[in-house]
């Protein structure tokens, strides 16, 4: 079993982003755990299949979903990641809009792997 690392960590953040992009619940499901929670200001708190199926509910096409700026550190068997993620999505009337938001996220170290437990996202304006 390998130790918890930060190339892992930073890698289960990029899983995040292609999963999120190709709007994949299985791929999702794998990488959050059970007791995943995201939390937005000014909203209450989403479990895990609520944030899946609000995924999957994004109207239109997702274009592209980045991190920039990541940075990750461990603290033994817990991760946080934080940075900006900016997500192009192509509405159904053939505009595109982006979205911008900082975030940190938690992930804990679980039976030989990283998972992600929460999520704090602020939208930020350009």
């Amino acid at each position: 079993m390998h130790p918890p690392d930060e190339a892992r960590l930073l890698q289960l953040e990029k899983d995040m982003f292609e999963a999120l992009e190709a709007k994949d619940a299985d791929a999702l499901r794998r990488i959050l755990a059970e007791d995943f929670v995201l939390h937005v200001p000014g909203s209450p708190p989403v479990e895990r299949e609520a944030f899946i199926a609000s995924v999957a509910a994004i109207p239109g096409t997702l274009l592209s979903v980045e991190g920039e700026g990541v940075r990750t550190r461990v603290y033994g068997e817990v991760g946080i990641l934080t940075g900006t993620q900016r997500a192009r999505v192509r509405l159904e009337d053939g505009t595109t809009v982006l979205s911008i938001g900082a975030f940190t996220d938690v992930a804990l170290w679980r039976d030989g792997r990283w998972r992600m437990v929460q999520a704090h996202s602020v939208e930020l304006k350009e």
